[in-house]
């Protein structure tokens, strides 16, 4: 997918606004489009304060995919957003088309598995050269779910220490970026891992 800002004057008449000919207005993405390795909260500002802004995630979609701007949206996977800002017939935004790509790193997860099933002191290790925004990471293990909150950052070569984990029987806890990709896993117990059906990653979203 190209990463790219595009005028897109036929999914303006898709959403059921009709363009002008010149844009009065214009709408501003608080971060431009491009692929990021983290979570982001991206704003959308109008030249106008009176505009009201709409914003889409399908770009051949129709009037009841345009949803009404009311503070950031949360990209975790892959998109395209189309978004546009509108007053009047004489005052409104051209149509943009902006591709915003995610690429989450590989990281590991590590604890003891104990026989009343529980995973204990779990971890999770930046193996790469920079520090990472974790943001919205999860853990999952049956009826357990975990997000990272908003914010933490995990340093090169470091951990980042978990609550303990209940298996509750369930055969592994995940590690998943906030795309849903599953990362790693920890085994309920090693011994007997071989002996366990490959866990399936969820499709992605």
């Amino acid at each position: 997918m190209k990463l790219s800002s595009k005028i897109l004057v036929i999914s303006t008449l898709a959403l059921g606004v009709i363009p002008s000919v010149f844009a009065a207005i214009s709408i501003t993405p608080s971060q431009a489009p491009g692929t990021f390795d983290h979570a982001i909260k991206l704003e959308l500002t109008s030249s106008d304060p009176a505009a009201k802004v709409f914003y889409s995630f399908n770009p051949d979609g129709g009037p009841n995919d345009a949803l009404a701007y009311t503070g950031p949206i949360l990209l975790k996977s892959s998109t395209s957003l189309v978004y546009f800002g509108f007053v009047s017939l004489d005052n409104e935004s051209k149509v943009l088309i902006d591709d915003y790509i995610f690429d989450y790193p590989v990281l590991s997860f590590t604890g003891y598995t104990q026989v009343n099933w529980w995973i204990s002191s779990p971890k999770i290790y930046n193996p790469t050269d920079k520090d990472l925004d974790i943001s919205y990471w999860e853990i999952h293990a049956q009826d357990f779910a975990y997000i990272i909150p908003e914010n933490t950052i995990l340093k090169s070569k470091e951990t980042f220490t978990l609550p303990d984990i209940p298996l509750n029987n369930a055969q592994a806890a995940l590690l998943q970026s906030p795309d849903g990709d599953i990362k790693d896993i920890i085994v309920a117990e090693n011994k007997i891992a071989e002996a366990l059906p490959p866990v399936q990653k969820p499709a992605k979203k």
